[in-house]
């Protein structure tokens, strides 16, 4: 075995989620795209599961392609946050269009993460 940080890749679709991951030694990278609302939320939390079994401790979740989030998919998002700080790690939020920031900046999520 080289010495070589192993770099995984896959994707996830169910409703009108989809969802892509990639590894990368402890990062990862979650890039969803369409609806993230209740009906999608287990999907989210099993790459989310997958990745952090895998050892991903610093996670980045790509949201610019996302046009609806609800607040299941928010409560899924801060319990990854947390599992993450447990872990010594962190989430980030990337490409978060306007309207989502607002949904944030309304509930006071803004504060817990940081937008990118």
């Amino acid at each position: 075995m080289s010495g070589a940080p192993r770099v995984e890749a896959g994707t996830a679709k169910q409703g009108s989620l989809r969802i892509e991951s990639h590894r990368h030694g402890s990062a990862g990278t979650l890039r969803l795209r369409g609806a993230v609302d209740v009906t999608a939320t287990p999907e989210l939390q099993s790459a989310f599961r997958s990745l952090a079994d895998a050892g991903t401790t610093d996670l980045t979740v790509d949201l610019r392609e996302v046009e609806l989030i609800d607040s299941a998919a928010l409560g899924t998002l801060v319990h990854m946050r947390r599992q993450l700080a447990y872990r010594g790690g962190a989430l980030r939020l990337a490409g978060v269009p306007l309207d989502i920031r607002r949904l944030f900046a309304v509930t006071g999520l803004d504060r817990l993460f940081t937008l990118g």
